[in-house]
């Protein structure tokens, strides 16, 4: 098993910007297996919508430098910063 954070402070929330576009295709291609269930295609198209949803729909979760999870989520239909609708979330398994 890869080494874990030994401290919350090792781990950081950050918007998905487009530094951590790559990382997040590349997690969700080892987390999720579209050979099993091929309705759930996972691209870069999946993933380059989400930089305009508001922050707090996109959250990136860093160890250091490493993505070590995401939720990608759109706003409700509402618009409201306090809703929306996950569609994306991935954890590395390490």
């Amino acid at each position: 098993m890869a080494d874990v954070p030994s401290s919350p402070e090792e781990l950081t929330l950050r918007p998905l910007g487009f530094a951590y576009l790559a990382a997040v295709r590349d997690l969700g291609h080892r987390v999720y297996d579209t050979d099993a269930m091929p309705c759930t295609g996972w691209a870069l198209s999946a993933v380059a919508g989400h930089p305009d949803a508001p922050d707090p729909a996109r959250p990136v979760m860093l160890a250091g430098d490493r993505v070590a999870g995401f939720v990608l989520g759109s706003p409700s239909f509402e618009q409201r910063a306090d809703r929306g609708c996950p569609e994306w979330i991935a954890v590395d398994p390490d």
